[in-house]
């Protein structure tokens, strides 16, 4: 592509259904950083102008970081801070799973960014792993604010996003607060970082909705408590009654000093590659098995 503005194109690092993403290089100021190009014809701008609108405002170590914003006769340029890292979908994807240390670690970041912009009056409404990037294995960015809204209505009504990770409120077109919505969003990542799949059941997508419009999960025992608490806070169908970033950043689980700059540890998985957006089953039990004791958990 060779140069745009100041900045001279290196390599492609990523393709979207409107844009394609490259990294490039700043030539005043040798600044490496990551340019979003939009074709005119695409007819993306309103998406545009609102990821224009809300990312300059926003300054969070947790947050991708406006840079600037270019133009010509064909395409948009959107220049933002260049994230060497890779998205938690390909993370998770290259066959590894995190530990809960990891976990907790991760959903800490997340829930800062959130309270961050959530006190500003933004909300993402498109959060799930492709749109979180792990950096030197330790620290993530929250990045594609195109689909955010940064006024302060109480309720929305257009729905947007990923119907995986998207709240029942947002998949049956009904008004909802976009914050608790970003929260129900933070449920399913946690459920999917803990087991590598969506919680889900459904082969197509008129299943799936119905999955999630009845909050009709299985969490596996092998889930330690706090993720468990963190998966069940979130996902409470009652959006009223999900907590809020700054609540659950309260929780024993998240407050620890350092936990934000705990090291992910990969965990190799015996079974090897997990499979895209799949969903968990419960366990098959023998009609016959004798019964257990169950045991008794404290929080």
């Amino acid at each position: 592509m060779g140069s745009i503005g100041p900045y001279t194109v290196i390599d492609p690092i990523g393709r979207g259904v409107s844009s394609t993403v490259y990294v490039a290089r700043n030539t005043d100021t040798d600044e490496v950083v990551c340019i979003k190009v939009i074709p005119k014809a695409e007819k993306e701008k309103c998406f545009l102008d609102t990821e224009i609108k809300v990312l300059p405002t926003l300054n969070h170590p947790n947050i991708v970081k406006f840079i600037d914003f270019l133009e010509d006769l064909e395409n948009y340029y959107l220049i933002e801070e260049y994230c060497n890292g890779e998205t938690l979908t390909q993370f998770v994807e290259s066959g590894k799973l995190l530990t809960e240390r990891s976990i907790l670690s991760i959903m800490q970041q997340l829930f800062s960014a959130l309270m961050y912009i959530h006190a500003k009056g933004v909300s993402h409404r498109d959060l799930k792993p492709d749109n979180i990037i792990i950096i030197d294995s330790s620290n993530i960015k929250v990045i594609d604010f195109g689909l955010s809204t940064d006024d302060n209505s109480s309720l929305r009504s257009t729905f947007c996003g990923s119907v995986a990770f998207a709240s029942p409120e947002c998949i049956n077109h009904q008004k909802y607060d976009a914050k608790a919505a970003d929260i129900w969003s933070c449920g399913v990542i946690c459920f999917y970082l803990s087991t590598g799949q969506i919680p889900w059941k459904g082969n197509n997508i008129v299943q799936l909705m119905r999955s999630i419009s009845a909050v009709n999960y299985y969490i596996p025992n092998s889930i330690l408590i706090p993720i468990k608490s963190i998966i069940t806070q979130c996902l409470c169908l009652d959006p009223s009654k999900r907590p809020t970033a700054e609540k659950l950043l309260e929780s024993p689980f998240l407050c620890t000093k350092g936990r934000r700059n705990a090291r992910l540890i990969r965990v190799e998985l015996s079974c090897g590659q997990i499979p895209r957006l799949s969903v968990i089953q419960p366990p098959v039990v023998a009609r016959k098995a004798p019964r257990k004791r169950p045991k008794i958990y404290s929080v």
